[in-house]
């Protein structure tokens, strides 16, 4: 009796380790993912601060062109004799002045929209992080409730068997019938 006891408490045992070394396997998985949205999380903060650098560098140096284009149109206007003061020449530089400004604030609106869209994704990467790190958290309870309920299961239908009484044990009955016969 003591063998076959032995073989299934043995089984039940393995069964029960096998779940726990499951829990643990999608534990480290669990937390090897919040590691790599934790990662990309910081990337994209990051790149959020580098579109709007851009942004901010592309508008001054817009700005600039702005400022050679206005002088060369005001050289133009004044070498041409007109009044710069007065009529179409002053409608043509506040016209050009007005696109400058336009575009130089469709820079920086741009860099706005990129950088918000970084955040946003970063923000999806935060919680994909702390949904990683919660599973990792459930990962090991259950697994070691799974290996819990095994063991109560298994060791429970043994009983029910009488393994674990040798004047109930099927396998011992059967042995002593069968010592009588010879």
């Amino acid at each position: 009796m003591g063998l076959a006891v032995g073989l299934m408490a043995a089984g039940v045992g393995l069964q029960a380790a096998s779940q726990i070394q499951q829990g643990r396997a999608a534990e480290a998985q669990a937390k090897g993912e919040a590691a790599m949205a934790d990662y990309n999380q910081k990337v994209s903060e990051q790149n959020a601060k580098t579109a709007l650098l851009k942004s901010g560098f592309d508008q001054r140096r817009q700005a600039r062109f702005g400022q050679r284009v206005m002088g060369t149109l005001r050289a133009k206007i004044g070498a041409s004799g007109a009044m710069a003061e007065e009529g179409a020449p002053l409608e043509i530089e506040t016209e050009q002045g007005a696109e400058l400004a336009l575009e130089n604030a469709l820079i920086g609106y741009e860099g706005q929209v990129l950088a918000g869209q970084h955040r946003s994704q970063a923000a999806m990467y935060g919680m994909e992080r702390q949904l990683a790190k919660t599973r990792a958290g459930y990962a090991m309870k259950i697994a070691y409730t799974s290996a819990g309920a095994t063991l109560l299961g298994g060791f429970g239908t043994m009983s029910q068997q009488g393994m674990f009484n040798n004047t109930k044990s099927t396998w011992s009955n059967t042995a002593k019938a069968t010592a009588l016969r010879y």
